[in-house]
């Protein structure tokens, strides 16, 4: 398998190459067939097949690889794959039922009752007809006996009372007031660390699983699929923050110019949301995000994050204390690699 696999990996190279993405498609089905738990096979069928003009079977592998993303857990990409069958058939209305139910925080979700548990039948054995009275039995009762005589009265003489002895002088103790000391208690507690690990994310972002169903709709129903090459600027240092962005695939670099050199600060990947800070807060940008390989994000527009705030306030408090956080990491960053 190893050998044919090799080689429709090479024969799938070539006819990219070549932008023959008929026979690409072709190339990707005999992939899945090898390997048909492989949602990126269906993915990037769905990518070809919409450079090769059939739209049918491209809006087919993107529901496939959306389904199978979601299954595993990957719900970021999730979404991303059913804003792409959106963006090429907008009549899809399955496709926002089934992005809009996405939500994978389980304090929100409605725990299912167990079910009851079978009946058991008692089986209750007949009853036991009680056993004979034992036999009566004579008492002998024996005469009774006369008591003896009371005995004799003895007088007893009672000495004279004594007087109790004087009382023992009081002495008088000098008691000070105790002072409570302070008890010190030592809590030894890790230390958590500013950015998360890279690596692809098995679960929502956290600012998402903040959100309720209802908000978590209204979010992903307003989410722009857009496309970056390797290196392109996703945005940049000090422009006007009139987005958010959240990657679905691919890397983003964060940099920042601090004293004339520019700091990488961070590596986002899929699941990671940058550029809410100065959305939130007003003021220019501050860091550049470029894309590290080819990289793709759903990007929300401040208008439509506003107008989604007026219909859902709460959801402004659970922004700023996603921002409070992030702010408060980059500021640690920005101090560690000046040192």
């Amino acid at each position: 398998m190893a050998n044919k696999k090799d080689q429709l990996t090479s024969d799938l190279s070539k006819f990219v190459e070549q932008s023959q993405w008929a026979k690409a498609v072709q190339v990707l089905e005999s992939l899945v067939a090898l390997e048909p738990a492989n949602a990126q096979y269906y993915l990037r069928m769905g990518d070809y097949s919409v450079k090769a003009g059939t739209k049918a079977s491209a809006v087919k592998a993107y529901y496939q690889a959306a389904d199978m993303f979601v299954k595993a857990g990957f719900s970021v990409k999730g979404i991303a794959t059913y804003k792409m069958i959106l963006r090429i058939a907008p009549e899809e209305t399955q496709a926002t039922k089934l992005m809009k139910a996405i939500n994978t925080n389980p304090a929100i979700a409605t725990p299912s009752k167990p079910p009851p548990p079978p009946a058991v039948e008692l089986k209750v054995p007949p009853p036991v007809a009680p056993p004979p009275p034992p036999p009566a039995v004579e008492l002998k009762v024996p005469p009774p006996v006369a008591p003896p005589p009371p005995p004799p009265v003895v007088e007893l003489k009672v000495p004279p009372p004594v007087a109790p002895p004087p009382p023992e002088p009081v002495m008088e103790l000098d008691i000070s007031p105790t002072v409570e000391q302070p008890i010190e208690i030592t809590l030894d507690i890790p230390e958590i660390p500013d950015f998360i690990p890279t690596g692809e994310k098995k679960s929502i972002n956290a600012l998402f699983a903040s959100f309720t169903e209802d908000e978590f709709g209204a979010i992903v129903d307003k989410l722009e699929p857009l496309q970056f090459m390797d290196g392109e600027r996703i945005m940049a240092e000090g422009d006007e923050g009139d987005a958010m962005y959240l990657i679905s695939r691919g890397v983003g670099r964060v940099v920042k110019e601090v004293e004339e050199q520019e700091l990488v600060l961070a590596e986002l990947t899929e699941g990671e949301f940058f550029g809410e800070m100065s959305l939130l807060v007003g003021g220019p940008r501050s860091a550049s995000v470029f894309a590290h390989g080819e990289t793709e994000v759903l990007r929300l527009k401040s208008a439509d994050l506003f107008e989604i705030m007026k219909r859902y306030p709460r959801m402004e408090s659970v922004l700023e204390e996603f921002y409070e956080s992030r702010s408060k990491a980059t500021r640690q960053k920005i101090r560690e690699l000046r040192k």
